[in-house]
């Protein structure tokens, strides 16, 4: 983890967290320190909202998180192999359209 400058502060209604230039509010100290343990712990600095927070501590607790950490490696897996056949069939196109058209590039740029 790189250098990062944190700071909690106590507000009127909860506490807030500061990262570098993000900062985020907790309101009771259970939530900030779930908090601190994912945004910190885990590095997850913008990808959850507190619900989410609350539903990977309770998978924390049971002994789920592994399994729960795996179902998500999983889809992002899927998710570039998707983005990397996308990129495949576009390149053929491409090499299709050259093909067709020659290198002329007036014919390859799009058109309503």
């Amino acid at each position: 983890m790189m250098n990062l400058k944190v700071s909690v502060t106590t507000r009127q209604n909860g506490y807030s967290l500061a990262i570098d230039k993000e900062e985020f509010m907790y309101y009771t100290p259970a939530g900030l320190v779930e908090g601190i343990a994912i945004r910190l712990g885990m590095e997850r600095l913008n990808t959850m909202n507190t619900r989410e927070i609350k539903h990977l501590m309770d998978a924390a607790r049971e002994g789920s998180l592994p399994k729960q950490m795996q179902k998500e490696i999983d889809a992002l897996n899927a998710q570039v192999k998707e983005q990397k056949k996308l990129i495949a069939q576009l390149r053929r196109e491409i090499r299709e359209m050259k093909q067709r058209y020659g290198e002329d590039e007036e014919y390859l740029r799009y058109r309503d």
